[in-house]
């Protein structure tokens, strides 16, 4: 599927018929962004644009890394998104390829961001008025808006997670939720940072078709870029003191236990010793026939426990 916008004579319109570019050159200002297209579309597409080999290889085949080329007559970018469910983020591969008058996006699933931008375009026709490469830059900032609530739910996890933990309210899962987020954040992590490069290289002077005074806002992006991967990397470091908090209270909670398992089997080993000695069966054991035998031994072992619970209290170990 593709979707179409253009922009001539100050008028954007949405088109979703290709075929009416290939025998006439492109006019305006052109966005063509193809969901999940077929090999078919993308070798009309290279035909139409004159697209390098290379260029029209890497718009049907996917890329772990982020990657940059500039062809002087058009440049060619691959970027990753952050998306998906709330709970369950992953990222979205999108290809771009720029040129003098026309710009187009390739992707393989369905992208808020980029539904956004066309939004944006019809809200604000200045958007398409300016040239791809002011276009691209609000792109790439519609895109990067698009996963800030990913963001922000990562944020309210683990502020709710440390609360939880510093007011003692641990749970069983709660190994299982520290990881899961970490999980979350490190992913996002492998997706934005590899594209600092990118961002970097968008920044500097020398890119073809990105006029010095819009180069200001490509600065801005990469210094956006930079602050969310500062951001990031503040999520990573408290988890890693969230699991550390929860290792130091589990180790308090068990350190505990055993101190109160240790001392009362402290208080039953004199106890133990005394059944022990009148537990030996000797003939001769003058308490074993004294009327007030038993109940002097409950007595006297009931003494030896006070006194030990009663010390024990004192020195606050119990």
């Amino acid at each position: 599927m593709v979707r179409i916008l253009t922009c001539q004579e100050k008028r954007v319109e949405k088109i979703k018929d290709f075929s009416e570019f290939k025998d006439e050159p492109i006019k305006g200002l052109v966005w063509l962004d193809f969901f999940n297209p077929s090999e078919a579309e993308l070798d009309g597409l290279a035909r139409v644009l004159s697209l390098h080999p290379v260029t029209r290889e890497r718009l049907s085949r996917a890329s772990n890394r982020p990657r940059f080329s500039d062809y002087s007559r058009y440049f060619s970018m691959t970027i990753h998104i952050p998306g998906g469910r709330l709970d369950q983020p992953h990222s979205h591969e999108i290809d771009i390829v720029v040129g003098r008058n026309w710009i187009v996006t390739v992707h393989e699933l369905r992208i808020k961001g980029l539904d956004k931008t066309i939004k944006l375009c019809e809200e604000n026709i200045v958007v398409m008025t300016r040239g791809s490469d002011y276009f691209l830059q609000e792109m790439l900032e519609t895109l990067h808006r698009s996963y800030l609530p990913l963001l922000g739910w990562l944020d309210n996890k683990i502020e709710a997670l440390e609360n939880r933990l510093l007011t003692g309210k641990m749970e069983d899962d709660t190994v299982r939720r520290i990881t899961e987020l970490r999980n979350s954040v490190s992913g996002i992590r492998r997706t934005l940072m590899p594209q600092a490069e990118v961002f970097s290289r968008l920044s500097r002077k020398g890119v073809s078709l990105i006029e010095p005074d819009n180069q200001a806002y490509y600065h801005d992006l990469y210094q956006i870029l930079m602050q969310t991967l500062d951001t990031i990397d503040r999520f990573r470091e408290s988890l890693t003191h969230i699991m550390d908090l929860y290792m130091n209270q589990t180790s308090q909670r068990m350190n505990q236990i055993m101190k109160v398992l240790t001392i009362w089997a402290t208080i039953f080993l004199p106890l133990t010793f005394l059944t022990g000695i009148w537990g030996m069966n000797f003939q001769f054991m003058p308490e074993l026939i004294a009327p007030w035998g038993y109940w002097g031994a409950l007595g006297l072992m009931v003494v030896v426990a006070v006194v030990m619970i009663v010390v024990f209290k004192i020195k606050k170990w119990l």
